[in-house]
């Protein structure tokens, strides 16, 4: 019904039906959260592993001389990477205020890759390479 107080220390009589309902979502949210701390933290290990990839194959190329044949590669790498570091902002900012707020580049490459997904390889070879 109400709280019982006396100089700053109160007792609950009872708890409301709202509160009872309220700890399901509290339960929710909870779960909620660690899955978002699991996907930052498997988000933010790909992209590490793909960025020091990224970086020794740069410097094989380079050493090499091959850096000029192997470019798109290399590109394709990168926009991989920003593509996974949009997804971890995401995940960032859905664990942070509670809610999905994709970002424009993120949106492109998720309807570039369902595209490719569809048609093949063949729209994402045209689209980098600029081939017909």
């Amino acid at each position: 019904m109400g709280t019982l107080g006396t100089e700053g220390f109160s007792v609950k009589l009872s708890e409301s039906p709202q509160q009872k309902r309220n700890w399901p979502a509290r339960a929710f949210t909870a779960v909620e959260d660690m899955v978002y701390l699991g996907l930052g933290v498997l988000l933010a290990g790909c992209s590490v592993a793909l960025l020091v990839s990224g970086v020794i194959n740069f410097g094989q190329n380079l050493i090499a001389g091959s850096l000029t044949t192997n470019i798109v590669p290399l590109l394709d790498r990168i926009l991989l990477i920003l593509l996974v570091v949009e997804l971890l902002y995401t995940v960032q900012v859905s664990f942070r205020e509670h809610g999905l707020i994709p970002e424009p580049f993120l949106l492109v490459g998720l309807i570039d890759a369902q595209l490719a997904q569809r048609f093949g390889q063949t729209i994402t070879k045209v689209g980098v390479r600029g081939e017909c």
